[in-house]
């Protein structure tokens, strides 16, 4: 093999090493499910199931954070894996051990901002099952009609996110289309009603601020006794996921440099190849001038 090629060939062999030392440190989402139960009240009965995989004794806890221009409160909380239940603390400390953190859960409420907080356990495969009760989440927009405008699941930087799905039902058993005025769906999700619930999945592996949502108007008579004020359903996309996946309490993730690479791929591909060449080729110098200094 000709010395450039060596050089070209150990410079590969650093990058990727680099790459897969960096990755170990990650959590990665390899998907989420969304099930929302819309009771006649207003408020939804929520399930997500995460299926993460944590590559670090680093992180502690996983999140999710919730804003409440779009529902009123969040009680009723519970988290379990693989049928174990998690005990519930009135209090979430941000800065217990992983291990006083291990099958436990709670709430973070801070200037409209919820977050449902767990403890990770120890580094591996996980499947949670995260459930919760959102008020409000149903609200009038005149006599006549109700709206739901939810982003119901959003993807960060620092949790890469492969596919996200969700389902909207109502607790009679099914949304019927008669009921249904107007939906659009929001984000890069596809989907629509099918069979009496509103089925929506991602279309993409979901980078930073990647998002599914919903927009939904309803006739008013499918919510007999809604609880719930007038609000703004002029919400735009920008401000539907702004402060979505915000965390309050330093460190809780660790954004590790693969993910800010996985960003920077997802937002413009043709960026990211001129930062890998330039690398690259930033990386061949260096060998270079290291080989001729040992001759």
């Amino acid at each position: 093999m000709a010395p450039h090629s060596f050089r070209q060939a150990l410079a590969a062999c650093l990058l990727v090493a680099t790459a897969c030392w960096v990755w170990a440190g990650d959590v990665a989402m390899n998907s989420i499910n969304v099930n929302v139960e819309l009771q006649r009240n207003g408020s939804a009965h929520i399930t997500e199931v995460w299926d993460v995989q944590v590559g670090s004794d680093q992180v502690s806890e996983l999140f999710n954070t919730y804003d409440t221009r779009y529902f009123g409160k969040i009680r009723d909380i519970a988290v379990s894996e693989n049928g174990n239940a998690f005990t519930v603390d009135g209090y979430w400390n941000p800065d217990a051990t992983a291990a006083d953190k291990a099958q436990h859960c709670g709430l973070v409420v801070d200037a409209g901002i919820y977050q449902l907080c767990w403890g990770i356990g120890q580094k591996g495969h996980h499947r949670y099952t995260v459930r919760y009760t959102a008020t409000m989440v149903v609200r009038p927009r005149n006599a006549e009609q109700v709206v739901l405008n939810l982003p119901l699941f959003v993807s960060s930087a620092s949790l890469p996110t492969q596919m996200a799905s969700a389902t909207i039902s109502h607790a009679d058993g099914h949304l019927a289309s008669d009921d249904i005025m107007e939906l659009k769906v929001r984000g890069c999700a596809r989907g629509g009603l099918d069979d009496g619930c509103i089925r929506l999945h991602s279309t993409r592996a979901m980078g930073s601020r990647d998002y599914i949502g919903v927009e939904l108007t309803m006739a008013a008579t499918a919510f007999d006794t809604l609880e719930a004020a007038d609000f703004n359903t002029d919400i735009t996309p920008e401000e539907m996921t702004s402060a979505m996946m915000r965390d309050q309490r330093p460190d809780a993730y660790q954004e590790t440099m693969m993910n800010k690479v996985i960003d920077l791929y997802n937002q413009s591909p043709a960026l990211f190849l001129l930062a890998v060449l330039a690398a690259l080729i930033a990386l061949f110098y260096l060998i270079k001038k290291i080989a001729i200094a040992l001759l």
